[in-house]
């Protein structure tokens, strides 16, 4: 036996000897491969890089729509080179492009080809660039491009001759003194190729296809010999065997060696002939048989215990031997044991029972688990009213009250009339809960267990919609949550025309009672009847002077209502501007252009899309000069600009122009004579009138012109030059207090005053109001502070012109006065208000409570509900605005309930008056949806979902098994809206599968067992909750109403230690590895000179290589991630990648920016395992563990400098040496004041790449100061003195701020890096508005701003180099920015109330970019890219992280731009993405073919046509809304297979007759079903309706609700006919249009 085993360990040495080292190596990388050859080689990063496979290099973006794959090579010495390609891609559309220095190797080739040599030569520096680039979709043949047999230097010519053979000598050349021999062409009757020799006479030398090193010119000769033939036994029983033909005498070779064979249970060992084994070098010298030798596997049978208590002993197992199972060793308090299973739950085998072949993987361990069930336990449910008898039921151990006698029986939720249930409690009254998180226990079945109802007073809510066209549901609440639950009503299925007014109370004889609102009392109705109003809509038309015109124009106009759809004349205009006469109205504020004259006639049509009610229609007068205007303007250029005459001599007065003359007159000709000759007085100052008289030399019509001019001796110059000075300390605005204010020039003598100005007198110029005459101050000073009756500004604004006297000299100061509200005035208004509010006396369904109460007046009501159990106030929604809010009902007898209206101004802070209402809701009100079905639809369709591999979850037994995170249902798939209706999961135990604390949220959080524990099984709850008012703060998820619930068993596998380990294996290798992952192009961390590039993940691929992911849609959701850093929430300027030099290198993006000189920087991460890392914080002692989470990272950098050119690589190592030796300072000083502290600081030394912020810290801590901040944001400064400076300390405007060399710097001082001799101020400012440089600084007498219809407010500054800016801020917060450059630019930045941001920068020509960021708690949501001359062919394209790029098919084109859905972070450019087709140029459908085709949602027919008028198979349209929803459609066996396949599973389509054409009725249903089918009431009023098939009547009625589809003429819908292409085209563009 020893000497056996001996030689065959001989026998294994010299097989592996023999083996190709090859065989052994890992896969090479791109460096490895082209190793001792003249090449630098860069095949990109991320998941489009080329990769080594073999001996062949891969193009690496395979399946990867819109992406491209590029290798580089660069040839660093003169040489000779040799390579094959083969390209196999999708003919036309994937190509590939070869290009060496200059020269085109291959242009643009596709398809599936054929390998091709290219043989040529390189110089030093060139190229050699193979880029294969693919389009929007289809994948076909392997898709991907080749490389092989890379040779460089001389070639060697290798000569291969037939040697007896048939066939033509033939050469090969290899470069580098090595290759691969091609493979042989020669035949010869009779004989075998058995290979290659070095002479005619010789032996084989070489295999077919072998390496070859050769340094001189070489002959090869065939050699040929008779065959033996070797036949492969498989001894399995079922596999036939297989035969190959060896020339004599020679090794059989690899590749004639079967495939090692496959048997179930078994282990391979080898072929063999008695005792010797076959190997690649076997010598074949007889024909002779080979036999498969296979080995049983063997495995262990493990006992668990399965929570009970005891040992048994494993047993030993093979394949096909059969094993008797032991008797039970375990016990388990309350529980029997009826088997053995594979999983905890199941018995699947009886004790003494003959089991074999439990697994079939050799050295397994298969675990059984000791099966338990329940001791019965009885169960009484006491509902605990009179009139209710007890019931029971049969429980058991480990299982909640929803189990009877072992079944899972769910005790219903329990009704009462006019009661809600709050569920079973262990007490008749008080007493704890008992849900179904309850486990019965031992002890329980010992004794029984009683559960009690609990109940609490409800009231039912009815109603009425009024004309609204879809059905609203009764609801049951409590009386104080009918405000907060009405329902949603969605703007769809309003009355035509209308909007919605209000909830109120439904009377009796159907009329409206009061208005329902938060404060209505609801509390003594059982039951009530809402009923909703509506109104029409409107638009005001506004007559506006423009900005620049306002100080020369006279006179007012009042709006104009209209109504949409209907002529309207407009108005005269009264407005008068001397020296100009009126040309008619523009729509710009800026433009020019006349678009309606005096008196047009108008009609603007209503558009679902864009108009608003209520919205304003603004029109501008256009004014043209006439000739007194130019005489005016040139006698005006003579004069001083303040009129003020300082200087002696001749004014130049013109006397002439063209079409006119000009004559004058003076009231002082001793000092200023006719002709314009000025004298100055010897003291004081001498007013004076000149009176210039104006002739039109054409109409000899006059027309005359006084100036008043003050001339000014000496000494009152002086004087006006200290005014000048009193004038300079009057900053900021004039912003008057009420209530402490009543003069204005009492106010300015104070401030002067306290400035050290005395002696000077102040007076008002004249008396000043606001635009609309509601605010104002008298000459004499009195103060009229603001009062609107419409109540639709934040006060109001105008300049008073404050005049400054001393000793006979005066300066005027125009300041700009900011007039607060009369609050008293404000208080009188909202009492009228409320004075006009209703509330039925009796509640109705359909009942709603109004957002306001005077559409007049800019105030909002809210509501209370005295008991909202009864009647609850819900959400207005955002849109229509001002909607009322909805009421729901549910009260189970009649019920008063006290609504409290309170009525605010909203641009009035700290006033409000409130009204109550009684409000009687009718008995018997209730409202419901079946949420339970919506649950157990969701629960069985979608499913649960293993979130790393996406795969469904299989059910067996009614328990899901996991070893990962679980994904649930979301709201969206459940078909609900989570604000109203929130989703919670709940886990019995949160240590091993821990559920989410935030509503909504879907996914569970896995923690499996710890190797050697069993499997434990954990059941989840999801429910279905009732939140009628949506968020609020301190919202109480435990007491809200549960809607549904279901209960998911779940049995979660342990870890191995395999697993463990090889997690532990990857971080190491990641770690080892980070710089790959940031490196992007650069391939020397000591020469960095391109951005680098930050991962989010990096996970081990099917070849056990490292793939680095970049961009989130390519997450496998297992690997190694980037952590979070230490601080960073703080200081917000870092998360997972921290720079020791953002100058140089950003933080978090890595983007790189070349200094002069070369920079080391330091660039840090914490990694964790993502499936692994957390098991950290829940096992802190577990030293496996904590190598997955958190473990530092870095990587020292240099980032060469801008002076090393290419090439001067001496000078840039050294640079390199030297920045890594020693980091630069920097020197600064850092001073900081405010009132009552502050200390200076000079010559401080810093580390390059550190940051004002680390100054900061150091000066506070070295002077035993202290602060309070937020991030770096300071918001007070505490001295050693323990003085404390904090924001708002000196007004609304005061806080920290600082400056660098001068200058205010608009970010936090943790991202404002150090330069040498920086000047650091931090300081306390009473006024950050008034510091030049802040935000929202303006120079007075530039900004307007105007209170738009719809209450936001529109703010318009024009800078002094022509920029101008406009923002608009509404009533939640959100903003609008729109800044125009003078060059054309244009800069919109939308800031939501949601978090959402939207930038977009429009060149005045170029390429449109956005950058969109959406909060994850938002979702996707929908966003509007401006453009200023938006194309029907205009398309929104993503922009990836990798460069790549893909087309948004769902943005659509409105009238300011394209709209699509986004979410998360996304970069956009918007294109023209125009498809041109010969048959469209007259088609009705050109627009829509233009749209559907430039989205790439389908294509033309063929020569350049589109076919509009032709059918569409049902196929097709699969394919379509396949494309649209971002699926795959490439491949399949049929080119609709794949967009089929997804519209069956995904409900559009059953999925039959793809290829027959489809109908108008089946598209609309189709449309209908990718919406997700939602509500539609009424009926459809073609003649033809009766047609309609029953399945498709409302999907046909929600597109024709949405303007989807239309009649076609004569009152038909002829939903049978077939649905053209053209028709198909529109359809989806209207229904994208409608619901993006």
């Amino acid at each position: 036996m020893k000497k056996r085993a001996l030689s065959l360990l001989m026998a294994f040495i010299m097989v592996v000897g023999l083996l190709p080292t090859t065989a052994f190596a890992a896969t090479k990388t791109l460096s490895e491969y082209f190793n001792g050859k003249p090449i630098s080689a860069n095949g990109g990063i991320g998941t489009t890089a080329w990769k080594v496979s073999g001996d062949m290099l891969v193009s690496g973006n395979k399946g990867k729509n819109y992406s491209t794959s590029t290798l580089t090579l660069t040839f660093t010495a003169d040489t000779a080179i040799s390579f094959e390609y083969r390209v196999s891609s999708e003919e036309k559309y994937d190509k590939c492009t070869i290009t060496l220095g200059s020269t085109t190797i291959a242009n643009a080739i596709s398809g599936d080809g054929d390998w091709t040599g290219y043989t040529g030569t390189a110089k030093n520096g060139d190229q050699l660039v193979v880029t294969y680039k693919k389009d929007s979709s289809g994948d076909k043949n392997d898709d991907c491009v080749y490389l092989r047999n890379f040779t460089c230097g001389m070639p060697v010519v290798l000569t291969f001759h037939a040697n007896g053979g048939t066939g033509d000598d033939y050469t090969q050349n290899i470069y580098g003194g090595e290759g691969t021999l091609t493979a042989n062409k020669f035949t010869k009757s009779g004989k075998v190729f058995a290979g290659w020799a070095t002479s005619e006479n010789g032996e084989v030398v070489y295999a077919d296809g072998a390496k070859i090193t050769a340094e001189d010119n070489t002959d090869l000769y065939a050699v040929w010999g008779d065959a033996y033939t070797v036949t492969f036994d498989y001894n399995d029983g079922k596999t036939s065997n297989a035969t190959v033909d060896v020339a004599q005498n020679t090794a059989i070779g690899a590749a004639k060696l079967p495939e090692e064979p496959k048997k179930t249970g078994h282990t391979f060992e080898g072929w063999f002939s008695g005792e010797d084994q076959l190997t690649a070098e076997t010598v074949i010298s007889s024909k002779i048989t080979y036999t498969a030798r296979w080995t049983a596997n063997t495995y262990t049978i493990q006992f668990l215990p399965n929570d009970g208590t005891g040992t048994m002993d494993s047993i030993p197992a093979a394949y096909d031997q059969e094993i008797t199972l032991p008797a039970n060793g375990f016990t388990r308090d309350g529980y029997t044991f009826t088997g053995w299973g594979d999983s905890p739950s199941y018995s699947k085998y009886a004790p003494g029972e003959a089991v074999n072949n439990l697994t079939k993987q050799n050295n397994a361990v298969v675990k059984l688990y000791a099966v338990w069930e329940g001791n019965p336990v009885k169960v009484t449910l006491d509902f605990n009213y009179e009139g209710k008898e007890r019931e029971t039921r049969t429980g058991s151990v480990g299982s909640n009250f929803n189990y009877d006698n072992g079944k899972f029986s769910s005790i219903e939720t329990q009704t009462r009339t006019g009661y809600l249930f709050d569920g079973w409690f262990d007490a008749a009254e008080g007493g704890n809960e008992i849900t179904n998180q309850y486990k019965f226990t031992a002890e329980d079945a010992e004794e029984g267990v009683t559960l009690y109802a609990h109940w609490t007073k409800g009231i039912t809510v009815h109603f009425d919609g009024n004309g609204y066209k879809s059905t609203i549901a009764d609801k049951t609440v409590k009386p104080d949550e009918v405000f907060s639950k009405l329902p949603y009503l969605s703007s769809y299925s309003y009355p035509a025309n209308k909007t919605l007014d209000g909830w109120y109370i439904k009377n009796s004889d159907g009329s409206f009672g009061e208005a329902v609102n938060k404060d209505t009392d609801f509390s003594s109705l059982d039951e009530v009847t809402l009923i909703a109003k509506w109104r029409d809509y409107q638009y005001i038309i506004k007559y506006n002077v423009m900005y620049n015109d306002k100080s020369s124009v006279t006179g007012t106009m009042a709006d104009q209502p209209a109504a949409f759809g209907q002529n309207v004349q407009l108005n005269k205009c009264t407005f008068t501007r001397e020296g100009y006469n009126f040309a008619g109205w523009t729509i710009s504020s800026y433009g020019s252009t006349v678009k309606y004259k005096n008196g047009d006639i108008i009609n603007r049509q209503w558009d679902n899309w864009d108009s608003e009610d209520g919205e304003k229609y603004n029109l501008y007068a256009v004014w043209t000069q006439n000739v007194f205007g130019k005489a005016m303007a040139a006698i005006q250029s003579k004069l001083p600009a303040d009129n003020i005459v300082r200087i002696a001599g001749d004014l130049g007065l013109p006397t002439s122009g063209e079409g006119y003359t000009i004559s004058y007159s003076s009231s002082n000709t001793e000092l200023l004579s006719n002709s314009g000759m000025v004298v100055l007085p010897a003291s004081g100052t001498a007013e004076i009138t000149v009176t210039a008289t104006i002739t039109d030399t054409k109409t000899s019509k006059t027309y005359t012109k006084e100036y008043i001019l003050t001339l000014y001796s000496a000494d009152v110059a002086a004087t006006e030059a200290e005014l000048n000075n009193a004038v300079s300390k009057l900053t900021g605005n004039f912003k008057p207090v009420y209530g402490t204010d009543t003069n204005a020039i009492t106010a300015v003598e104070k401030k002067l005053l306290d400035a050290g100005c005395e002696g000077i007198a102040v007076s008002i110029k004249e008396a000043m109001t606001d635009s609309g005459n509601y605010s104002g101050i008298d000459q004499n000073g009195t103060i009229h502070y603001y009062f609107n009756p419409g109540m639709t500004k934040y006060g109001s604004y105008f300049y008073t012109t404050f005049v400054l006297s001393k000793n006979g000299a005066s300066v005027e100061k125009k300041w700009y006065t900011s007039i607060d509200w009369d609050k008293a005035k404000v208080r009188e208004a909202l009492n009228t208000v409320a004075d006009t509010l209703t509330v039925p006396e009796t509640a109705t369904a359909d009942m709603k409570l109004p957002q306001i109460a005077d559409e007049e007046t800019w105030s909002n009501v809210t509501w209370s509900s005295s008991d909202p159990r009864v009647l609850t106030i819900g959400s207005a929604p955002y849109y229509p605005y001002n909607s009322p809010y909805p009421v729901t009902l549910n009260a189970a007898e009649n019920t008063t309930v006290v609504l409290t209206a309170t009525v605010k101004c909203n641009s009035v802070d700290g006033v409000a008056v409130t009204r109550t209402f009684d409000c009687t809701v009718p008995g018997g009100t209730s409202t419901g949806v079946d949420y339970q079905a919506k649950l157990d639809n969701a629960l069985s369709g979608v499913g649960l979902k293993d979130f790393v591999t996406g795969k469904k979850l299989t059910e067996e037994n009614g328990v899901y098994t996991t070893s990962n995170d679980i994904q649930f249902p979301t709201t969206r798939d459940l078909k609900i809206d989570g604000k109203y209706t929130p989703v919670v999961i709940t886990s019995s135990d949160p240590g091993v599968i821990e559920a989410p604390t935030t509503p909504n949220s879907a996914r569970v959080w896995v923690y499996r067992p710890l190797p050697g524990e069993a499997a434990k099984t954990v059941t989840l709850t999801m429910k279905i909750l009732d939140r009628p008012n949506g968020p609020q703060p301190g919202d109480d998820l435990s007491t809200m109403r549960v809607l549904a619930s279901k209960e998911i068993k779940v049995t979660v596998q342990p870890l191995t230690q395999a697993e463990i380990d090889a997690e532990i294996a990857l971080m190491a290798k990641v770690k080892a590895a980070y710089w790959d992952g940031i490196r992007n192009a650069n391939t020397d961390q000591n020469n960095v000179t391109t951005d680098l590039h930050a991962f989010q993940e990096c996970y081990l691929n099917d070849n056990g290589e490292l793939t680095w992911v970049y961009d989130y849609k390519e997450l496998k959701n297992h690997g190694i991630i980037p952590d979070e850093l230490d601080n960073w929430y703080d200081l917000q300027i870092w998360r997972l990648f921290r720079s020791s030099n953002a100058d140089v290198i950003a933080h978090e993006n890595l983007l790189v920016t070349r200094q002069n000189d070369s920079k080391a920087v330091t660039i840090t991460s914490y990694l964790s395992s993502e499936t692994l890392g957390r098991y950290a914080e829940k096992y802190p002692q577990n030293a496996d563990f904590q190598k997955l989470y958190q473990q530092p990272v870095t990587v020292d950098l240099v980032v060469t400098g801008t002076q090393y050119a290419q090439g001067n690589n001496e000078g840039r190592v050294q640079a390199a040496s030297r920045a890594l030796a020693a980091r630069p300072t920097v020197t600064v000083s850092f001073s900081l004041s405010g009132r009552g502290m502050g200390f200076p600081g000079s010559n401080l030394e810093y580390a390059e790449g550190s940051t004002v912020y680390d100054v900061f810290s150091d000066q506070l801590a070295k002077h035993g100061y202290t602060c309070k901040r937020r991030g770096s944001y300071i918001a007070a400064i505490t001295s050693n003195s323990g003085v404390t400076l904090e924001e708002f300390d000196e007004g609304k405007n005061s806080g920290w701020m600082y400056r660098v060399n001068g200058e205010l710097v608009r970010r936090y001082m943790s991202a404002q890096g150090l330069k040498d001799g920086d000047r650091i101020e931090l300081y306390f400012t009473s006024d950050w508005t008034s510091e030049p440089g802040a935000e929202g600084w303006q120079k007075p007498g530039k900004i307007e701003t105007i209170v738009n219809a719809d209450g936001s407010v529109t703010k318009i500054e024009t800078k002094s180099d022509g920029t101008v800016i406009e923002t608009t801020t509404w009533r939640d917060g959100s903003t609008l920015t729109a800044e125009t450059s003078p060059n054309g630019r244009v800069k919109t930045v939308e800031k939501r109330a949601d978090g959402t941001t939207v930038e977009t920068v429009e060149p005045a020509s170029g390429e449109i970019t956005a950058s969109v960021s959406v909060p994850k708690s938002v979702g996707s949501t929908r966003v509007d890219i401006p453009v200023s001359k938006p194309s029907g062919s205009m398309v929104a394209v993503i922009v990836h992280p990798d460069g790549t790029e893909e087309i948004v098919k769902g943005s659509v084109v409105t009238e300011t731009g394209i709209a699509l859905r986004a979410e998360g972070n996304v970069r956009l450019k918007i294109i023209d993405n125009a498809k041109r087709f010969n048959d469209m140029a007259d088609h009705w459908a050109k627009d829509a073919v233009e749209f559907a085709s430039s989205r790439e949602l389908f294509n033309g027919v063929g020569n350049d046509a589109f076919g509009p008028d032709r059918s569409m198979t049902r196929g097709m349209v699969n394919t379509v809304l396949a494309r649209l929803a971002g699926a795959d459609t490439a491949g399949g066996e049929t080119w609709y297979a794949k967009g089929t396949v997804w519209a069956v599973e995904n409900g559009i389509s059953d999925g039959t007759a793809p290829e027959q054409p489809v109908t108008r009725e089946q598209l609309a249903a189709m449309l209908y079903r990718y919406a997700g089918s939602p509500a539609v009431s009424g009926e459809l009023g073609f003649d033809d309706t009766t047609v309609i098939s029953i399945w498709a009547y409302d999907a046909v009625r929600w597109c024709v609700d949405n303007g989807i589809l239309n009649g076609v003429g004569g009152n038909r819908m002829a939903p049978q006919d077939l649905a053209r292409r053209g028709q198909v085209a529109a359809m989806l563009m209207r229904f994208l249009q409608a619901t993006v």
